[in-house]
Formats: structure tokens, C-alpha cells, sequence
């Protein structure tokens, strides 16, 4: 494998590289500076572009953009954002664009003023309130960056074009969050060294100080935040600057930078980023050598010891119950306390539910099912506590008697029956409702009885009525067929016929209506047919599409193909928020 790093010369950072190779007999990488237009890449199946040269010829944006454009054939490029938005680059158009697609993550109001006129009138029209920051609108290291405390101050930068204008946000410390193929690899602190002159900048060129975040929750926080950060922009390899308001305590994003530095943080760094990036090339240049489930599993199998306990504990528990995995136990095993300390914990809970009020928000996973959550919230709360004990016996084989002792179960039946006898709501609600209902079959047997053919009957009924019908149909049907089998545990023997009917009348939905229908469930049909051990007409076109639809990112597949593909761009194409679609891709295609 041919891998090339693009770079004017010779870095501690592409050095960490180099030095990663030693023990790939199999792969060879170069470091080369390209000066001329006529750079052929074709030999190679990987490059990582750093900088050049050439650039220099180019106005600083479309430099790398007009070289790459003539030469895409079959080489993966790294950051290939390059492509089609190299803008991107630059700061203002960073803000305005993550602004403009997510509403997660905090952006700065940032401004243009090309003299002092246009400067005086965002000072007028309070956009701007001194003191306020001024940073070149392309540059990185700090490098440039003044705190402006008077409109006199503007007249001291010589070129204020180039320059962009934010507020200053008090703070004691900003965070680099170090990204590779989707996954946050660290997450360090800066803050200004009690030398510099210059407090409001904590960038380690500036003299700052790296310090490795220990803080578990707040490096979990910080990680999911650059993880969505870094998929809103396609980046493949970045750094991605946040810094925490010392008054409010909120999070904002700075900028992004596709070409971090990382020896720069010396010890505080956690990983050899260098080896991981040499990793995550191979892994890109395997894309067109392994099945599409293998080639997902492997990336997911290098990527785990980066993801959250939580996020771990979700994948291998997924790969144990769905693929039958036994390799896998002893990783459950060691992330057991994490997922669960004490089950003591899910008594509390289970106690207390029935004198819960209605209080969040939230709306059940989509927004038209909020009024029936509004109404059954209740459902959601036993469905946490059965689910971790469902685990516990699954899983760990252990007991849940004392669980099941801690609910009450008059509260439990009278939250049953209010479901059963609200059908619309049920639809509505569709896998948290059903999931629920199979709970209680399989803990409490006494106090439901539900046959498949109900369910039948309410989708027969409430489908045709909502543009979202098909979504809760196909959400009914594979989670009935997925609570039959106590979460991927058991064989299905009882009602079996209805079941089987469930899958074949929804194959035939999708086939009818394909692309609105979300590669998530496709794969979950699929996995209802291996679950009740029938073939699926649907096992080849979805893995053609899943082979289609592999992220630019890494090894992982985002729904991009289907109308029904709405969600969030930072969340629903990361690594983490795609990570249960890959789970089911991995089982539905193997």
C-alpha cells in the first residue's frame, strides 16, 4: 500500500508518522513537498495533504483546491472537504457554516470590517463590544491575534481584510480536541504560562501550557462535541479549538484546523497520534479489499478503546447478543462497573416511579411523537430499569428478582392498560411503546397478554393516516419481533407465522417505497428475518447501498441515499451517533 503525506518539509509531527511504518512490510510512505501543477498522485491509494509549496502560486484558499480537482481518479485524499468547499478554511465562513447546520454546539458571532467605518458601526450597533478579539481569518498558531480595547486600537492592524472580529469571552483556558477518522483521540487543555504577556492567548506557540483533561464527564462532554464538530465539516484529521465562558460556564467552538499539530503537546498527550494516523490510512486504502460488514467491523473493532464506556459497553453488548460474539464477554466484563456500579441504583429508580410528574421536554426520539410521550412518559422510565435488568440476565446471568421485587406493580399495570387501551399513542410511539409491552410480557407475564396480530391490527389502522406512518410501522413490527426474542437473546418459536408476516409485509413496504426509508431499519428488517432464520430479499440491495454509502470520514456508513436521511448532520453522521446503524449494518450483512 502507497500511502503520500504532502509536506513542505520534514516535521516532528510527519516524522511520528515514518516512524509508525516500522513493522508494515506491506506499506510504504512518502514525504514529499509538491512545487508543480503536474504532481501525479495515481501511484498512490492514500494522501494525507499537509502543505506545499505550490499553494504559494495560488491564492491561499484554491491552492490545494486546483491541484487536487485534476487529479481525483482512485486516490483517497484526506480532508477532501479541499474539494468542493476550500473555503472552509477560513474562519468566518467556519462559524457561519456550523452555525448553519447543527444547533448543538455553541458558535461566536464573527464579524468583517475592512476599515475603521465598518468597524465603528458594529461597535454602534452592538455587535461588537470592546474589548473584542481580532485574528486573521486564515492563520493558526495564534499567530496575529490581538485584543482590541479601543476603536483606536483597530488602526494598528495593517491589513483588517484579512482580519475577522469577535467578542471576547472571558476565559481561563481553551481545549484542543484532536480528531482522527471520527474519533476524539485526546482532549487537552491550554492556558496562558504565568510568563506571557499575553492572557488572552493560550495557543502553545504563544507559550502556552498543555495539560491532559483527567476530568472523565468533561472529557466525554468535549469529545462528543468535537466528534459532531469534526463530522459537520468532513474533516478526516483535525484539531478543533472550544473554549469555556469562565462567567457562564458555556462551551463555544473557535475553529477548526485540518492540519494539527500534535508533538507540540508533548507529554500531556495521551496517544502515539502519529501511529494512529498511519492506522486510520491503511484502514482507508482497505476500502476497496474487504465486504463492506468486515470492512465496517474492523473500523469500529480500532476505533472502540476511543469511545466513551458507554458507547463501548452499546457496541460490544450489540456484537455479544446480535452475532453470538463470546470474545467479547470479557471486554462487558471489565466495562460492567462502568455501564453499572450497582444494580442497588435501578431498585432507587425502579422505586420512586410511580410518584414521577411529567417534567422533560424531550420528545421520545421524534418530534410528532411528543404528546403521546407527554402522556405515557412513564414508559420510558421502565423501559431504562428493564432494559439494564433484561442485560443483567442476558448477559451477565445474573439475578433480577430483587429488581423486579422494587417495582410496583399495580403503577406498572395501570401504565400497562393506559397504553393498550390508547392505540394511536402505541403507534405512535412505536419502539418505546413496543419495547415496553415486551418488557412486561417477559418480567411481569401476568400482568399483559399481546399477540403479534395486535400489533398487525394497529398498523393496519393508523399507517395511511400520518406522513411518518411507514417510520412507526416498520419501528412496530421489527421491535416486536425484536422483543419476542428478549433483545436478540432467544430463538422465536411461539407465534411464529405472525412474525414472519411482520417481515414479509414490511419487505414489501420498503421495496415499494425504498428511498424513504432510512438505512437503519432496512438493516433492522434484515436482522428480523436472521432472528427468525428466513432469508431476506432485502440482503442485497441493502448491502449495495450500504456499500454506497460509506462515510468520507472513516470505515463507517451514514444514510445519505434516502429522503428519510433528515437527521442531524453533527450527530447523525459522526462515528458515535452512527454507531448503532453500524452495529445493525455489521449483523444485517455478515
Amino acid at each position: 500500500m502507497q500511502l503520500l503525506i504532502v509536506s513542505k518539509s520534514s516535521t516532528i509531527d510527519t516524522e511520528s508518522i515514518i516512524k509508525a511504518v516500522v513493522g508494515s512490510p506491506d506499506v510504504s510512505v512518502t514525504v514529499t513537498d509538491i512545487v508543480s501543477d503536474t504532481f501525479d498522485f495515481s501511484p498512490y491509494d492514500v494522501v494525507y495533504w499537509r502543505s506545499a509549496t505550490i499553494t504559494s502560486r495560488f491564492a491561499k484558499v484554491a491552492g490545494r483546491h486546483t491541484l487536487l480537482s485534476k487529479n481525483k481518479g482512485n486516490t483517497i485524499f484526506i480532508n477532501s472537504f479541499l474539494l468542493d468547499k476550500p473555503q472552509l478554511v477560513q474562519k468566518s465562513v467556519q462559524q457561519a457554516h456550523l452555525a448553519n447546520v447543527q444547533n448543538t454546539v455553541n458558535t461566536i458571532p464573527t464579524f468583517l470590517a475592512a476599515n475603521e467605518t465598518s468597524f465603528a458601526e458594529l461597535i454602534d450597533e452592538k455587535k461588537i463590544v470592546l474589548p473584542c478579539i481580532a485574528k486573521p481569518n486564515q492563520g493558526s498558531q495564534g499567530n496575529g491575534v490581538v485584543l482590541l480595547t479601543s476603536t483606536e486600537d483597530f488602526l494598528n492592524i495593517e491589513k483588517p481584510k484579512e482580519y475577522v472580529f469577535q467578542n471576547f469571552i472571558p476565559n481561563n483556558e481553551d481545549y484542543r480536541v484532536i480528531v482522527v477518522g471520527g474519533a476524539v483521540i485526546d482532549v487537552l487543555k491550554r492556558r496562558p504560562s504565568s510568563e506571557s504577556t499575553k492572557s488572552y492567548l493560550n495557543n502553545l506557540s504563544q507559550g502556552g501550557v498543555a495539560e491532559s483533561v483527567r476530568d472523565i464527564d468533561f472529557y466525554n462532554k468535549m469529545a462528543t462535541l468535537g466528534e459532531q464538530v469534526a463530522a459537520a465539516f468532513s474533516y478526516q484529521i483535525a484539531g478543533i479549538d472550544f473554549i469555556v465562558d469562565s462567567t457562564s460556564n458555556k462551551i463555544y467552538f473557535m475553529e477548526i484546523n485540518s492540519v494539527p499539530q500534535w508533538e507540540i503537546f508533548g507529554a500531556a498527550l495521551k496517544e502515539d497520534v502519529g501511529k494512529i494516523i498511519l492506522g486510520y490510512m491503511i484502514q482507508l486504502g482497505r476500502r476497496q479489499q474487504l465486504p463492506i460488514a468486515s470492512l465496517i467491523q474492523s473500523y469500529y473493532d480500532g476505533c472502540l478503546p476511543f469511545m466513551s464506556k458507554a458507547k463501548q459497553f452499546h457496541y460490544l453488548s450489540r456484537q455479544y447478543l446480535l452475532l453470538k460474539d463470546e470474545s467479547v464477554y470479557q471486554q462487558l466484563l471489565t466495562l460492567r462497573p462502568h455501564w453499572l456500579s450497582d444494580s442497588q441504583q435501578l431498585r432507587t429508580k425502579a422505586a420512586i416511579i410511580p410518584n414521577r410528574e411529567f417534567t422533560s421536554k424531550k420528545s421520545g426520539g421524534r418530534s410528532y411523537r411528543r404528546s403521546a410521550y407527554e402522556t405515557h412518559y412513564k414508559i420510558y422510565e421502565y423501559n431504562n430499569i428493564f432494559f439494564k435488568a433484561l442485560f443483567l440476565k442476558k448477559i451477565f446471568n445474573e439475578s433480577t428478582e430483587d429488581i423486579c421485587d422494587a417495582i410496583d406493580q399495580n403503577d406498572l399495570q395501570a401504565v400497562t392498560l393506559k397504553l393498550l387501551q390508547d392505540e394511536r399513542s402505541l403507534f405512535t410511539l412505536s419502539t418505546h411503546a413496543v419495547n415496553f409491552l415486551y418488557h412486561v410480557k417477559h418480567f411481569f407475564p401476568e400482568l399483559v397478554t399481546i399477540h403479534p396480530q395486535q400489533i398487525i391490527d394497529i398498523a393496519h389502522k393508523f399507517t395511511t393516516e400520518f406522513d411518518w406512518g411507514l417510520e412507526a410501522k416498520i419501528y412496530l413490527y421489527t421491535h416486536a419481533i425484536i422483543g419476542e426474542s428478549k433483545f436478540y437473546s432467544d430463538a422465536i418459536q411461539a407465534d411464529f407465522q405472525t412474525y414472519q408476516s411482520m417481515v414479509s409485509e414490511l419487505e414489501n413496504d420498503i421495496f415499494a417505497n425504498y428511498s424513504r426509508v432510512n438505512l437503519d431499519q432496512k438493516c433492522e428488517v434484515i436482522v428480523c428475518s436472521q432472528l427468525l432464520g428466513i432469508p431476506s430479499r432485502l440482503q442485497q440491495p441493502v448491502s449495495q447501498e450500504a456499500s454506497q454509502s460509506l462515510s468520507n470520514i472513516g470505515n463507517f456508513v451514514v444514510d445519505t441515499l434516502n429522503s428519510s436521511a433528515d437527521y442531524s448532520i453533527s450527530v447523525r453522521k459522526s462515528l458515535g451517533g452512527s454507531e448503532h446503524r453500524n452495529v445493525l449494518a455489521i449483523a444485517a450483512l455478515s
